[in-house]
C-alpha cells in the first residue's frame, strides 16, 4: 500500500512536472521576443545602410535585394517576412517593412529619404516599431523635404532607437 502511494504521488508529480514544461515564464517569453525583435532590427539596419551606399552610387534607391550587393540579405526568415517598397519613388526614398511570422512579436518599418541638404542632397533614415506585437508594419504618411526636418513614427509605433534606451 505504502509503494502504491508513493508510486502515484511520484506519478502525479511527474505528470505536474511535465505538464508544466511546455509554457515559459512571461519573463522568458518577453525576453525571447526582444531576441527575435532585434533580429528584424538589424536586417533593417543592414539594408537602410546598403540602400544609402547604393544612392550614393547610382542617385537613386532600389527594391531589388539584389541590386544591394549584399548577398546575406534574405526577404524572409524564420521570425519575419520583409518587404522593400518605394516610398514615393525609387529617387526618393525607400522603406522595408518588417511583418512577424510568429505571434507576439512587434512589427518594424525603416525608411530612408533623399532629401535637400546646404550643398548636396543626403539621406535621413529611421527605425519605428510598433508598441504593441502586430503582424501589420507602422505605415510612414509624412515624407521629408530637407535634412532638418524630423521624420516621427506613426501613431501605435515609436522610435527603434527609443526602444533600445528603454533596455
Amino acid at each position: 500500500m505504502r509503494l502504491t502511494t508513493s508510486l502515484s504521488t511520484l506519478a502525479a508529480f511527474v505528470a505536474v512536472a511535465i505538464a508544466g514544461c511546455g509554457s515559459q515564464p512571461p519573463e522568458a517569453e518577453t525576453s525571447n521576443a526582444v531576441l527575435l525583435e532585434s533580429e528584424a532590427r538589424e536586417t533593417i539596419q543592414s539594408v537602410l545602410f546598403d540602400q544609402k551606399k547604393h544612392y550614393l552610387e547610382n542617385n537613386r534607391f532600389t527594391v531589388s535585394p539584389k541590386e544591394l550587393g549584399d548577398a546575406e540579405i534574405t526577404l524572409r526568415s524564420p521570425n519575419y517576412e520583409y518587404k522593400i517598397k518605394a516610398k514615393p519613388d525609387a529617387k526618393r526614398g525607400v522603406a522595408i517593412a518588417a511583418a512577424p511570422r510568429r505571434p507576439n512579436l512587434r512589427s518594424l518599418t525603416g525608411v530612408v529619404f533623399a532629401v535637400n541638404g546646404k550643398a548636396a542632397d543626403v539621406t535621413i533614415s529611421q527605425i519605428c516599431e510598433s508598441n504593441e506585437p502586430s503582424k501589420t508594419p507602422p505605415q510612414f504618411v509624412a515624407i521629408p523635404n530637407k535634412a532638418t526636418d524630423q521624420m516621427l513614427c506613426p501613431t501605435g509605433s515609436r522610435a527603434a532607437l527609443d526602444l533600445l534606451a528603454q533596455q
